[in-house]
């Protein structure tokens, strides 16, 4: 997108709706979610046609754009999808180390369940421990889903992801 515009991602898009319907398209525009509500709702509501979910990452964007965020994915009946960490390795010099807590307990306010977590680290045992005080407590009957990132180039291990619960 960042080279060639959003019609590449509307070529891909009617491409492999094409040939499958079933194909789910996501968009992993993680940065997206830090800028302010009113650009985060129309950055969504722009690709909002050609996709089916939608990855952010809300580091550095705050409660509001977070929610601007689910709300325009709502409105738009795309799929939520939240970051929890960062791969790189300085990923919370700038930010809270525990961001990721005030970030599940909002997504459960939200009604975000599906979350990204590094592969290139190890999982926290405090995120499934957040989980519990964060999201039953506020009515939540539905599943946690957590997806890595990470694996190749970065050089994530697999098994400790899969013994977390990452599918």
């Amino acid at each position: 997108i960042l080279e060639r515009g959003v019609d590449i991602l509307r070529s891909v898009s009617d491409m492999l709706r094409e040939v499958n319907s079933n194909h789910k398209i996501i968009l992993d525009m993680q940065k997206w979610g830090t800028d302010i509500p009113e650009i985060v709702t129309k950055q969504i509501n722009y690709v909002a046609p050609l996709i089916d979910e939608a990855i952010v990452c809300p580091m550095g964007g705050g409660r509001q754009s977070l929610k601007a965020f689910v709300d325009a994915c709502i409105k738009n009946t795309i799929k939520p999808i939240c970051v929890l960490e960062m791969t790189q390795p300085e990923a919370n010099c700038y930010l809270t180390n525990n961001a990721y807590m005030k970030i599940l307990y909002d997504a459960s306010l939200y009604g975000i369940n599906d979350f990204v977590i590094p592969a290139t680290k190890e999982p926290k045992v405090e995120i499934k421990n957040e989980l519990l005080k964060s999201f039953y407590p506020n009515g939540f009957e539905g599943t946690v889903n957590f997806y890595a990132t990470g694996f190749k180039a970065q050089g994530g291990q697999t098994k400790p992801m899969v013994d977390f619960g990452v599918t």
